[in-house]
């Protein structure tokens, strides 16, 4: 945990009550005590320090309060949405965590012709349970503003008004002679379609929607490590 992550529910009277998994790397992890100061920011608000007031031991919970210090500097990553058909529910998570931990735009699940319609109705989707991972994401990379999430019915029904799109088969590498685009940074949409790929009709689709055939390696990656391929490259760009 670089940066403890305040909530909204946990806010009573001016006072900030941290509970369960957040308790126990405050006491047992960083050893932090009464009156010890916490890099520390408010979800989807600004980042500050937290003043330990209280430590409840018999109760597990820890009391205080917090500082704003200053509003979240903008990621280099935040014009850039990512478009993903569903993945298993571990391999979503790994996406989710890393997206907030980078500070990326848009993170949108879509319907794929090959994609398995379980992962659709995962868990993960009910109750909101997904944003705990993200939150994990933002505590590591030190951040406040949650990426939005959508889930999509269909590939077909997304509104493309973003300057240009990419995918991820297989053709040349990735944003070759493309630093001018992406010096000026205008919103990008990025797609990555189901590990067994995309069938030929959605290609075709995305291309006629101005859509650029690419790859990020010669190697055969899993979805996550394309995401994190696809992240890396463009930073070194930038």
């Amino acid at each position: 945990m670089n940066l403890l992550i305040l909530e909204n529910h946990e806010l009573k009277n001016d006072v900030y009550v941290i509970k369960g998994r957040k308790y126990e790397h405050i006491t047992k992890v960083l050893k932090s005590k009464v009156n010890d100061k916490l890099q520390a920011g408010v979800l989807n608000i600004a980042l500050g320090e937290f003043l330990i007031q209280k430590i409840d031991h018999d109760l597990k919970v820890i009391e205080g309060i917090f500082f704003q210090r200053q509003n979240e500097l903008t990621s280099k990553f935040h014009r850039l949405n990512f478009y993903f058909a569903f993945q298993r529910p571990q391999t979503t998570k790994k996406i989710l965590h890393l997206a907030s931990l980078i500070g990326v735009g848009s993170i949108n699940f879509f319907r794929a012709e090959k994609s398995e319609k379980s992962y659709e109705d995962s868990n993960l989707w009910k109750n909101d349970s997904y944003i705990e991972e993200m939150i994990l994401g933002l505590e590591q990379g030190k951040r406040v503003n949650l990426p939005k999430v959508e889930k999509l019915k269909s590939i077909y029904n997304i509104n493309f008004e973003k300057e240009f799109i990419v995918l991820e088969p297989n053709s040349k590498i990735l944003f070759n002679e493309k630093k001018s685009l992406l010096e000026e940074m205008n919103p990008v949409m990025i797609f990555l379609g189901p590990e067994s790929g995309f069938v030929e009709k959605e290609i075709e689709y995305l291309e006629k929607k101005g859509g650029i055939c690419i790859k990020v390696s010669n190697s055969i990656l899993r979805t996550e490590q394309a995401f994190a391929f696809s992240l890396s490259q463009i930073e070194f760009l930038l």
